[in-house]
């Protein structure tokens, strides 16, 4: 009988020991990711550097699609929040548009960070972008080398998030080092290749003199180029921003318009972001703002 009563003890013991090693088992970390889209190679690559951070480190990530869409952003960042997500990553397209939505996720007590672009009216806990500003001074004066200190150009930006007005101010910083260059005009292909060409034809009517065209990203840089091949035009030099594989693939080539551009690492933006958002949850400190480094691509 005592020995009966022994083993049951034992077995109650173990029980115990197993119930509270469950109720002590940490819960997994859990990141949401809205993206402002998930087809153009740079927003692809960073969500790739996110997931492999986030399997090396053994944290959940969720990605949604903003689709380039600023009320669709909206909406995704407002299901995170009712999932109620440890922490959420942003890469907004409307820098105005996520303001509200992000300013609820933080009053709900999950931590925000923004990765390539930033969002306005919202102090976020860590922003996490490639130094645009001296990429658009790199990407300007790389332009103004090809073209020998001398020529009409244009810059085909996109004014509506972070990185395009960092990038422009980056570009304009450059221009004053040049007093021989001429900036024509400054327009928006809204950071698409099949407007960019169609702003870029237009601009070939309105400005026959044109030399060079920097541009705020590959797909912009990519439909100026078709526009400026269809027209057969043969000495105007384009340097976009990004690098993508197309792209640099064509640069190496070498008989094309485009010529050069700014490289970024987004697949470092990417893990980065997801390092922060994990010490931050820890309670650890982290930088407000992380710059990333930036390069020119040549094709040399």
């Amino acid at each position: 009988m005592k020995r009966f009563f022994c083993i049951v003890l034992a077995m109650v013991g173990a029980l115990s020991s197993v119930a509270c090693a469950a109720t002590d088992k940490p819960e997994q970390i859990s990141i949401g990711v809205s993206l402002m889209n998930q087809t153009q190679q740079f927003h692809v690559t960073m969500k790739d550097g996110m997931q492999a951070k986030a399997d090396e480190l053994g944290v959940k990530i969720v990605f949604l699609d903003g689709n380039m869409d600023a009320t669709k952003q909206v909406t995704d960042i407002e299901d995170l929040i009712t999932m109620d997500v440890d922490a959420i990553i942003c890469s907004p397209y409307d820098r105005d548009a996520v303001t509200v939505p992000l300013q609820k996720a933080k009053d709900a007590g999950i931590f925000v960070i923004t990765a390539d672009t930033g969002a306005n009216g919202v102090d976020v806990d860590a922003h996490i972008a490639s130094d645009n500003v001296q990429g658009g001074f790199i990407g300007g004066k790389s332009l103004f080398e090809l073209l020998g200190g001398n020529g009409n150009v244009v810059d085909l930006n996109y004014p509506y998030n972070t990185t395009g007005l960092d990038r422009d101010a980056g570009f304009m910083r450059a221009l004053l080092e040049y007093p021989n260059i001429k900036l024509v005009v400054q327009q928006t292909g809204d950071a698409v290749r099949d407007k960019s060409m169609i702003v870029m034809e237009n601009l070939l009517q309105a400005y026959p003199d044109i030399n060079g065209v920097f541009c705020v990203n590959d797909d912009t840089a990519l439909g100026a180029m078709a526009a400026i091949e269809a027209a057969g035009k043969t000495n105007i030099i384009i340097v976009g921003y990004d690098a993508t594989e197309e792209a640099q693939a064509i640069i190496k080539a070498g008989d094309k318009p485009l010529k050069a551009d700014v490289i970024q690492y987004p697949e470092l933006i990417g893990a980065t972001a997801v390092e922060s958002a994990l010490k931050l949850t820890k309670g650890e400190a982290v930088e407000k703002n992380v710059p990333v480094e930036v390069g020119i691509f040549d094709g040399k």
